[in-house]
């Protein structure tokens, strides 16, 4: 799911650093944070040290898990619905992650090209991601894990989405991203400052769930046209 795409790119090291939950795990600490909310989200980043920061984000949205599993498995689907004003700011500023396009080449990979909008990190970039899915009847998890590219900005990079549904909340899905994230330098790590990641990663988980919510509706009505859609895949060499 789109939650999990801007945390593709702001995450990290080995996956002894983050490990999924199972269901019976998961649902205390959704509820930790999400009990009765039915359209909530909760952001949490911590720095870890050594050039790491954790994110951790909790959401309440409305929407059927049959729908959800369609939808954000097709992960060749995801750059059609997830990427639209992804880099939009509502409050007329600029953000530090430019997301412009999602694509899979390769099964089970996924394809980002970003830009971060500092100085001399400007230029269009592409990081590959492989990805996985694990559905059971009540819940679904995804997980991504960044190729190793010793020349990336960010040095590696795993998260996972668990989505249950909302307990005693018909109608509601809850969902736990985590991501860790180590950087090669210590200048994303210095120069990011809890406010401005919280604000990245809570303005877009914003626009993600809107979005979403829009394609399950379409995904429901059989597939009427998008009003619109992310911009070409453009071919940039990964680094």
């Amino acid at each position: 799911m789109k939650t999990l795409l801007l945390l593709f790119i702001f995450a990290t090291s080995a996956w002894g650093a983050i490990s999924t939950p199972t269901d019976a795990e998961a649902l205390p600490l959704l509820k930790t944070h999400l009990q009765g909310k039915t359209d909530h989200i909760v952001r949490l980043v911590r720095r870890l040290g050594n050039k790491t920061l954790e994110v951790d984000c909790f959401i309440a949205l409305q929407g059927d898990l049959a729908a959800f599993k369609t939808i954000t498995t097709d992960f060749k689907g995801w750059r059609d619905w997830a990427l639209t004003d992804f880099n939009v700011p509502r409050d007329g500023s600029g953000y530090v992650l430019q997301l412009n396009d999602l694509v899979q080449r390769d099964p089970g990979k996924v394809t980002a090209t970003y830009v971060f909008n500092v100085p001399l990190f400007s230029k269009e970039r592409a990081r590959t991601f492989k990805v996985g899915k694990q559905e059971a009847p009540k819940s679904l998890t995804l997980t991504a894990e960044a190729l190793v590219n010793p020349k990336s900005a960010v040095k590696a990079a795993n998260a996972f989405m668990k989505v249950l549904p909302a307990d005693g909340l018909p109608g509601t899905l809850w969902i736990n991203v985590k991501a860790v994230v180590e950087f090669n330098n210590w200048f994303f790590y210095e120069a990011l400052p809890e406010k401005i990641l919280l604000r990245e990663v809570g303005d877009r988980l914003t626009f993600l769930v809107e979005n979403y919510e829009k394609e399950e509706l379409r995904f429901k009505q059989g597939g009427a046209p998008r009003t619109v859609s992310s911009k070409p895949v453009s071919e940039v060499k990964e680094d």
